[in-house]
């Protein structure tokens, strides 16, 4: 997961996606080829850290080395939440960047996501929430294996009220690198997961 985005602190709790401000600072996406990035953003305004000019100091920072660092805390906390309540296991990265943009907070003036914002600002609560729900209600969290020209049919049952919301995540093995060129934009996905 790239954490490129950095947004000021959400006093209080998300209340929604017009009140997250991305900071100048930021890095901004697309990739060359078109990926969305970020891919999310986490509060990297004004936080309380360690500081360079003695052993014992500290001070307010901001950048995306502060919101990075936020963000991995986080996926640190869901590894361990998930191990501690799938019997030691450890989820792919691709569950882990999956169960993240599944469930973050919608972010900026677009819907869905997009190159300030990625898929929104990471929400914790949110995804340990679908990995104890995981537990209780069998395939809320799926790792698949899909070969080469096949595909995977579900049905669910939808109880009618609120959205439907379903995330399909991959680790794309590496493509051919393109010859060397300035801002290509050819996309090097090897596989394409609809």
């Amino acid at each position: 997961i790239v954490c490129g985005g950095a947004v000021p602190g959400v006093v209080g709790g998300f209340a929604g996606a017009g009140r997250v401000g991305m900071r100048s600072f930021s890095s901004w996406g697309p990739a060359d080829d078109g990926r969305i990035k970020p891919d999310v953003v986490g509060n990297g305004v004004d936080l309380y850290s360690a500081s360079s000019s003695n052993n014992t100091a500290y001070t307010a920072l901001s950048g995306t080395s502060m919101s990075s660092p936020n963000v991995t805390g986080s996926l640190g906390l869901l590894i361990q939440h998930y191990r501690a309540t799938h019997g030691g296991a450890d989820m792919r990265a691709a569950t882990l960047k999956g169960l993240v943009v599944h469930t973050a907070d919608e972010c900026g003036s677009a819907t869905g996501p997009d190159y300030s914002f990625g898929w929104g600002l990471v929400n914790t609560a949110a995804a340990a929430n679908v990995i104890a729900l995981n537990q209780t209600v069998p395939g809320t969290m799926q790792e698949l294996a899909l070969v080469n020209g096949d595909f995977i049919e579900q049905t669910w049952t939808y109880s009618g009220s609120g959205p439907i919301r379903a995330t399909i995540c991959w680790t794309d093995p590496p493509g051919t690198p393109l010859p060397p060129s300035l801002d290509p934009l050819s996309p090097t996905l090897v596989n394409d997961v609809d």
